[in-house]
């Protein structure tokens, strides 16, 4: 028993903590943690925003929507962040023979493993969830019963987001290991699923919304969706049927799921750490190119051969073409809605653009990991007889080339449906690039300040560690910024002369951090 607990502390530290405690700066562990509770503030901010909004929008009775409405925002959003995590830390993971040699059983390994993998949506979950919970509590005046219950669905919830984002991960691992190129079609399916999440997620609340009344809908919710649904009624009407009845619906599949992985624990493992084989292997000429594109090259590779790494960056850019895409045939129904609007407003639909496509920019970054996913092979590259430039040259190419055509797509298909002139479509095919250049340039300043080798799964680097937690909260930040000051002056400087503001700004930091490249960057990197 104690070398189980002992485990899940273990894991549970890793997964939580070792983007903080990996290194022995005291400086930079402090502002670790201070970042870190900085952002746990901003989210716990942001989360309770939207609680008080619902329950101010809505009264009496109908405030239970507000909690309904909560718990389904975080059912899916546990379900999608599980989802890119768990194929790494379930299945196929690189500790898999070192933890099978310790005397432990397999249940109790497969326990540990999900246990510390529950605590990393705990986490998310203390945003998503606990928020609305004491809002509503606090809003209508509810009894103990009802804190209790809220502790209980707060532990439970996250348990089938698990299983479901498990069971996915494992058919996804399963088929795309029969493929030649495995990690391509393991980040299609992926990117799928996550695409089916959020339209299953607008399926139910299309479902849901059909009714006639608040109560109707609140009726389906408990009805369709009894991992949240039946618990939320049993909270509020002190119902403990229906709280257990809900409770039950949450643990039952996670307990036969603990069962069912820990018999099939080593075939599963077997199976998905296979790779497909060249069954007509013939010997061809060796292609010979440049230092730089041997390096882009090879960056490439790096890239798609993590899905992790794919699913974390690139949403951004797919975001962009979908919504663009999305917009273009629905031109009449949006065209509708603009006219609703005020003249003042839809006149500076070019700088509303511009807001939406730095913010999934700024937060589309490869680099801020780039250099930690180099590992133990660090010594290699270093070694070889080439340029730091290149090397960070080949690092900020890949993020451009991710980046780049899709934002200039985008642009010209908004430029298309919102009948922009030349100049604004100009101005923002320019500010794609440049907020590109320096989204890929902050990264990897960032990276090389807080770099992460001693990584098991790559996960840690492009999830957990510092570097990618400073590089896209800063850039929420940075955008953030950008938008409330462009609100404050909209209307007061012509749409032109604003997006050349926005265009010299980022300019102006993408010359700040290739300066600092140079100047302060390649020592580092050296001293690495």
């Amino acid at each position: 028993m104690s070398n189980f607990i002992n485990l899940v502390k273990l894991q549970t530290r890793n997964l939580l903590f070792s983007s903080i405690r990996h290194t022995r700066s005291k400086g930079k562990q402090a502002a670790g943690m201070g970042f870190l509770a900085f952002m746990v503030v901003t989210l716990l901010a942001v989360s309770s925003f939207y609680s008080i909004t619902l329950l101010n929008a809505l009264q009496g009775e109908e405030r239970q929507l507000a909690l309904y409405t909560m718990a389904l925002a975080a059912f899916v959003l546990l379900l999608v962040f599980a989802a890119y995590n768990c194929g790494n830390h379930l299945f196929g993971s690189k500790d898999y023979d070192l933890l099978r040699s310790m005397p432990i059983s397999k249940t109790a390994l497969v326990a540990s493993k999900l246990l510390s993998f529950l605590s990393l949506q705990y986490f998310y979950a203390l945003f998503l969830l606990l928020p609305a919970i004491l809002l509503y509590g606090l809003f209508t005046g509810q009894s103990l019963f009802y804190y209790l219950g809220g502790v209980g669905m707060f532990l439970v919830l996250p348990m089938p987001a698990v299983v479901l984002s498990a069971l996915f991960s494992l058919a996804i691992g399963y088929v795309s290991s029969h493929f030649k190129y495995k990690n391509l079609v393991s980040n299609l399916l992926m990117m799928i699923f996550i695409v089916l999440v959020f339209f299953g997620s607008f399926m139910i609340q299309t479902l849901v919304g059909r009714a006639v009344d608040v109560q109707e809908v609140i009726r389906n919710m408990q009805l369709y969706l009894p991992f949240f649904g039946l618990m939320v009624k049993g909270m509020i009407e002190g119902s403990l049927m229906s709280y257990l009845l809900g409770l039950l619906c949450n643990v039952l599949p996670f307990v036969f799921f603990v069962v069912f992985f820990a018999k099939r624990f080593t075939s599963i493992n077997s199976r998905l750490r296979g790779s497909y084989r060249e069954k007509n292997y013939k010997l061809a000429k060796i292609k010979q190119s440049s230092s730089f594109n041997a390096l882009f090259m090879k960056e490439v590779r790096r890239y798609f051969a993590c899905g992790i790494y794919v699913m974390n960056t690139a949403f951004g850019p797919v975001i962009m073409l979908g919504a663009s895409i999305f917009a273009l045939f629905s031109k009449q129904s949006l065209m509708a809605i603009m006219n609703e609007l005020p003249p003042e407003l839809t006149a500076q639909i070019s700088v509303i653009l511009a807001l939406g496509l730095i913010f999934l920019i700024v937060m589309s970054c490869t680099t801020n990991s780039s250099i930690s996913l180099e590992g133990r092979h660090l010594w290699i590259i270093k070694s070889l007889p080439i340029r730091t430039e290149e090397i960070f040259a080949a690092k900020i190419a890949l993020n451009l080339m991710i980046l780049i055509p899709a934002a200039m797509l985008s642009v010209l298909l908004l430029a298309l449906l919102f009948s922009l002139n030349i100049a604004e479509l100009l101005l923002l095919l320019l500010l794609c690039a440049v907020t590109a250049f320096f989204t890929a340039s902050f990264g990897l300043i960032v990276n090389l300040n807080f770099p992460r080798f001693d990584w098991v799964s790559e996960t840690t680097v492009v999830k957990q560690s510092m570097a990618c937690m400073i590089s896209i909260f800063g850039g929420m930040i940075l955008s953030g910024i950008i938008a409330f000051i462009s609100i404050q002056v909209i209307g007061s400087i012509p749409v032109l002369v604003y997006l050349l503001i926005l265009n010299l700004f980022f300019i102006l930091l993408g010359v700040i951090c290739l300066i600092y490249l140079k100047k302060v960057g390649i020592a580092q990197f050296k001293q690495l």
